[in-house]
């Protein structure tokens, strides 16, 4: 999907210096950026598996901890 960002000068020049060096697109780099930032790893693709209750457990990223929560909670 495309889409239109606006990036600081200095991040721009960051994105495309790794872009060269890792002989990727920009587009590329800031999308694992972003996957790194959110916690899904970039070649992760979303799993879908099925509980004997049937209910379906989507997998997007890495698991939630009850740790991430306590330290979300304290925020």
């Amino acid at each position: 999907m495309r889409t239109t960002i606006d990036l600081p000068p200095e991040l721009h020049t960051l994105a495309r210096e790794i872009a060269h060096q890792q002989h990727k697109t920009m587009s590329q780099v800031i999308t694992e950026c972003i996957q790194r930032g959110l916690g899904i790893a970039p070649d992760a693709t979303p799993r879908i598996d099925t509980t004997d209750s049937g209910w379906p457990i989507v997998t997007l990223g890495r698991t939630i901890t009850a740790e991430d929560v306590r330290s979300l909670e304290d925020e």
